[in-house]
């Protein structure tokens, strides 16, 4: 039977204080490790129930209103009723998502939302018990064999709907890209330390994503080109590398290392997907978003990011800084209680001072 037609997995959660054996739900998935690590992406089929897309995409699309190029005044009265008629969360003033629609601090945080050339972003917080659902058994158990840890924590929910663009649809001819970029770039030191001191995203598909129907366009070969130029700067400059500050590895590695990959559109791949699909990303793989060039469609599609508990260098100050948690909503917070995983949303120390990150490194605690 195949995983798509096999269903959802789930297995229980360990005991308090029990190392989580996920060996029997992650054998009952189709996942190419190789892939992953070579490529930097992977798609994992028929994860999410059918059911729990529908219920995702009603979410949005009910924040957002109708498809088009701006969902400004939409979203501002809906967050505003949202607002309303929930209680008082325990977070300071805030100045609003983006600009859209201002907060005082009175009444829970409403959810941060951009929107931008037919593309609609809706960040934690995000009322709706969907949203533990969402988290599902299967992707956590993928981060957790891909970090190498026991000590998962979720750093971000963020979904994103991309309306039909019919400037887009105009000019496309084959694949159409709207701007190549890396989210992240890393060290080898990073990738070989137990647990990793790197990320990785899980978008799953809400909605099923067709050629030309918005999906993640990647490079192939780009994680390689950027691992060996990450590796080269670090073999030349391990003065400049060991002095870093933290937000240096999104920023000032990344820059260095993006023009070492080929950006050919002729060479890229639209990553396809059915309702249900996990995609799997290294932030560091060369990617690009796409136009939704399809008249009358729309996708959605719903990013969970997850780091080991000690890489508290990647929470930057304009995420949350020192509570990143604080940001996540009383239903994501219960739904995942109920399950065991109350962990993943475990943020309660401050963060750990750069130099201390630094130090994993290129000092004595390198090798962990």
């Amino acid at each position: 039977m195949s995983p798509a037609a096999a269903g959802p997995v789930v297995v229980a959660p360990a005991a308090a204080g029990e190392a989580t054996d996920d060996s029997a739900l992650l054998a009952r998935l189709d996942i190419d490790w190789g892939e992953i690590e070579s490529e930097g992406w992977t798609v994992v089929k028929g994860v999410v129930p059918p059911e729990v897309c529908q219920r995702a995409r009603r979410l949005v699309d009910g924040l957002l209103g109708p498809p088009a190029e701006v969902v400004t005044d939409h979203i501002a009265s809906s967050t505003i009723g949202l607002r309303k008629a929930q209680g008082q969360v325990e977070d300071p003033p805030w100045p609003g998502p983006q600009g859209i629609c201002d907060w005082s601090g009175v009444g829970p945080r409403p959810p941060e939302v951009a929107t931008y050339n037919y593309r609609h972003t809706i960040r934690h917080p995000i009322y709706d018990e969907v949203m533990a659902e969402l988290v599902t058994d299967a992707t956590v158990a993928i981060h957790r064999r891909l970090l190498r840890t026991e000590s998962l924590r979720l750093t971000q929910q963020a979904f994103v709907r991309s309306d039909y663009d019919p400037p887009a649809r105009a000019a496309a001819t084959g694949v159409v890209v709207d701007g190549w970029h890396i989210d992240h770039a890393f060290l080898a030191q990073q990738y070989e330390s137990t647990p990793r001191a790197v990320y990785y995203s899980s978008m799953i598909a809400l909605s099923t994503i067709e050629s030309g129907g918005a999906p993640l366009v990647v490079q192939p070969g780009s994680l390689a080109e950027g691992k060996a130029e990450a590796a080269r700067i670090l073999a030349a400059e391990p003065c400049w590398c060991a002095a870093m500050p933290d937000d240096h590895y999104r920023t000032e590695l990344s820059a260095r290392v993006m023009p070492a990959m080929s950006d050919s559109v002729g060479s890229a791949h639209e990553v396809l997907c059915d309702e249900g699909d996990i995609i799997i990303l290294n932030p560091m793989c060369l990617h690009s978003a796409s136009p939704m060039c399809l008249p009358g469609r729309t996708r959605h599609v719903v990013f969970n990011t997850f780091i080991d508990a000690s890489s508290t260098f990647m929470l930057l100050p304009e995420r949350g800084a020192t509570r990143p948690a604080s940001k996540f909503s009383p239903e994501l917070r219960t739904g995942l209680a109920a399950r065991g995983l109350e962990s993943l949303l475990g943020w309660l120390a401050p963060l750990e001072p750069a130099d201390t990150q630094r130090r994993r490194y290129f000092g004595t605690a390198a090798k962990m």
